[in-house]
């Protein structure tokens, strides 16, 4: 039970820091691609909720309403995410 907690995420490669929220119950990943710079190739890695829960997030794990916001490609691969408690990561408006 996660919901409202934060979390930052590093990656290992340029260094970029991003805070996360838990907007939903459900299960967030330890390894990310890198979501602070799109030229980077890097993994950011969790911290595993060791941080200040202070922080202003800049993004939310959240279990989407649809799947129609999804590739078709990729609709199984979230369903299937999904229905294992999986939350998807968007950046807060």
């Amino acid at each position: 039970m996660n919901s409202g907690k934060k979390n930052i995420y590093i990656c290992q490669t340029c260094g970029g820091k991003i805070v996360t929220i838990d907007k939903d119950e459900g299960t967030t990943p330890f390894m990310i691609d890198c979501e602070v710079n799109k030229e980077c190739s890097g993994y950011m890695y969790s911290s595993f909720y060791q941080v200040d829960q202070s922080l202003e997030p800049e993004f939310e794990w959240y279990m989407p309403d649809s799947l129609d916001v999804y590739p078709e490609e990729f609709r199984e691969t979230m369903k299937e995410h999904i229905d294992k408690s999986g939350l998807d990561i968007r950046r807060i408006k």
